[in-house]
């Protein structure tokens, strides 16, 4: 979503608040995240629907959304009209979606100034309920701001940028010839893959977390049947690749207990194996156009990761906390003395050490508070994506192997 809407919007929604309440925004921070739950519990909702298609909320304490409701109703006593606490808060949320009126009214003009196509109008007000606004699957951007009344926060979904769920594989027994080009093509595309030739650590990966698929190499097992059995019979409904000679699969008279997909000949040359698991996945439904979330793993104090690049001719550096395909968060180092840096600045060189890795990547600044920067990766080479590829699945797969 373009910078310049998401700054007009802010200055827009600080003069209704000093033109309604008198009140002034301070602090104001912009982040993005996936999804997106109430922190103050009381707001007003904006329905969007066009070139954005979603919602504009306003999650606000239950100070300020008083003073606004009191503003908005002027010399009127909402408790005279009232019965009950109950109706009393109706009236108070009936009050607050005409304040949802005016400040749409300046969302409009924002949108069509910067070539948006949209209609909005308010669709709701929320008082004391601290509700899910936006599931995981959909990009969220959130501005927060304080005031003397409180703080209130403002999160724009768009159900254009929605994202599907992870797809998650367990690779059982798969020699890297196999597993590395697999791991390097699907990860970058939101699939997260456990590596095991350990029995016993696949099923409690399946009794614990939602796995889609197993790819499994028939050919190095003793009872390969049996194997497959054991595991899949905590989690039936997963659905079995395998991986084998010819020869091997077929004396392999299939398995009833096992919802086996495919089978892929584990000869092939690298780029016939991405493209047979790609036919096996589409028959299943799974499309490789199809944007999913991108998984972010918590770097281990043991891969001494950091993070460094120039900004603004200042060398920045700091401890690598998580990352993805999709984006990083680090901590500054303590000596470092920086003020803010700006939602929405593209920086360029990104150097990442993890480990003996080397991986240099492009990306975005999404939210600063302090400390910890999140950056967006926006664009890396196919040797750099590879290597993260490769960290993403290593790391996943020690995390787990204490599940």
């Amino acid at each position: 979503m373009d910078v310049n809407f998401i700054n007009s919007l802010i200055l827009c929604t600080k003069a209704i608040l000093e033109e309604v309440v008198r009140v002034e925004s301070e602090d104001i921070q912009v982040s993005i995240q996936q999804g997106a739950n109430s922190f103050e519990g009381n707001g007003v909702v904006l329905k969007v629907e066009g070139d954005i298609e979603g919602n504009i909320i306003f999650d606000l304490s239950k100070q300020l959304f008083s003073q606004i409701a009191l503003a908005v109703a002027g010399e009127t006593d909402l408790w005279s009209l009232a019965e009950s606490r109950e109706e009393y808060n109706e009236l108070l949320k009936s009050v607050v979606l005409e304040f949802g009126n005016l400040i749409n009214g300046r969302i409009i003009s924002t949108m069509h100034m910067h070539n948006y196509k949209c209609k909005s109008y308010p669709e709701k007000a929320f008082y004391e309920n601290l509700e899910v606004l936006a599931p995981r699957t959909v990009t969220t951007i959130i501005i927060e701001a304080k005031t003397k009344y409180g703080n209130y926060n403002i999160y724009i979904t768009n159900k254009n940028e929605r994202f599907r769920e992870n797809i998650s594989i367990i690779l059982y027994d798969i020699i890297p010839y196999i597993s590395m080009p697999i791991v390097n093509y699907y990860t970058p595309k939101g699939f997260f893959f456990v590596k095991t030739d350990d029995p016993e650590h696949a099923v409690r990966v399946l009794q614990n977390k939602n796995i889609d698929f197993m790819l499994i190499n028939i050919d190095s097992l003793k009872n390969p049947v049996q194997t497959i059995i054991e595991i899949v019979k905590y989690r039936p409904e997963i659905k079995v690749i395998v991986f084998s000679t010819e020869e091997m699969f077929a004396s392999f008279h299939g398995i009833k207990d096992a919802n086996i997909v495919g089978y892929i000949s584990n000869i092939l040359p690298q780029d016939a194996i991405t493209r047979n698991l790609e036919h096996f996945f589409e028959l299943q439904g799974i499309r490789k156009s199809e944007r999913r979330q991108h998984v972010r793993v918590k770097v281990s104090l043991m891969d001494n990761a950091r993070v460094s690049f120039v900004y603004h001719n200042k060398t920045i550096s700091g401890d690598l906390l998580d990352v993805g395909i999709g984006g990083l968060m680090f901590a500054l180092d303590n000596n470092l003395a920086v003020d803010k840096f700006e939602y929405g600045e593209n920086i360029q060189n990104i150097k990442m050490v993890i480990g003996k890795r080397k991986i240099a990547v492009n990306g975005t600044v999404r939210s600063f508070n302090g400390k910890n920067v999140n950056i967006e990766i926006t664009s890396l080479d196919d040797i750099n994506r590879d290597l993260l590829s490769q960290y993403l699945s290593e790391s996943l797969s020690t995390q787990m192997s204490d599940v």
